[in-house]
């Protein structure tokens, strides 16, 4: 117990000193993050994102609700609980295997396994770019993400209830998620404390939301706190 007190309080201390206008309340999830610390995201059926979205999520998804996600694992098994209609791309074959075995057939599900693809003009210089396509990732040098970012093109304006962005390209993901979130809908962002995934959208997109959680928190499976951002489209 006094283990994962101690870390706790210290990405409590962390978090409240460079977040001095952090709404505080971290505290109430100790119990909960303690518990999964060893677990998964697809045992405990829960998004890799910081328990205060997940505790809103929670308080504002419905029964009719359309989700599309970036990135699947246990958020796909979380709003399948919750939500009418999820949409989720995937571009580790692997990966896409375990969660399609994890669910089976569902009428609610539709899944995307989408690869990138080879790009002659790769830059390491683009990754805030949304154009660009790029990731970080070194195993994706020379590779451009564009299909799996577009994949979502297919829905209508406002067609989505949520998007959440939690996989390959974020900045990418967000310029062409942002007009299938639908007027009150919500777009969600992990790991938002990562300045380039927000350079472009702060310029150009942002006045089209409100943000409602901008802020770090414990976060599920591991031992750092994360910063997860939720925006409400106007």
């Amino acid at each position: 117990m006094f283990k994962y007190y101690n870390i706790y309080k210290k990405e409590v201390k962390r978090v409240l000193t460079e977040e001095p206008n952090h709404p505080k309340g971290l505290w109430k999830y100790f119990f909960n993050w303690k518990k999964l610390a060893h677990s998964s995201s697809v045992k405990a059926k829960l998004p890799w994102i910081s328990f205060p979205v997940i505790e809103f999520l929670k308080n504002n998804l419905k029964s009719d609700s359309k989700v599309f996600e970036y990135g699947g694992g246990g958020s796909t098994l979380f709003f399948l609980n919750r939500a009418a209609e999820v949409v989720t791309v995937e571009h580790n074959k692997e990966w896409f295997e375990i969660l399609s075995s994890n669910i089976g057939k569902s009428t609610k599900w539709k899944p995307l396994f989408i690869e990138p693809e080879a790009s002659a003009d790769f830059n390491v210089n683009s990754f805030s770019n949304p154009e660009a396509y790029f990731s970080t990732e070194k195993e994706f040098e020379n590779k451009n993400f564009k299909k799996y970012a577009a994949s979502i093109d297919s829905y209508a304006g406002g067609y989505f209830d949520v998007v959440l962005v939690d996989g390959r390209v974020r900045p990418s993901c967000m310029k062409h998620g942002i007009p299938k979130v639908k007027k009150g809908g919500y777009l969600i962002l992990d790991n938002s404390d990562r300045p380039y995934y927000l350079e472009y959208f702060l310029k150009h997109d942002a006045h089209l939301f409100e943000e409602v959680i901008g802020y770090s928190g414990p976060t599920p499976f591991c031992t750092w706190f994360n910063r997860t951002s939720v925006w409400r489209k106007k």
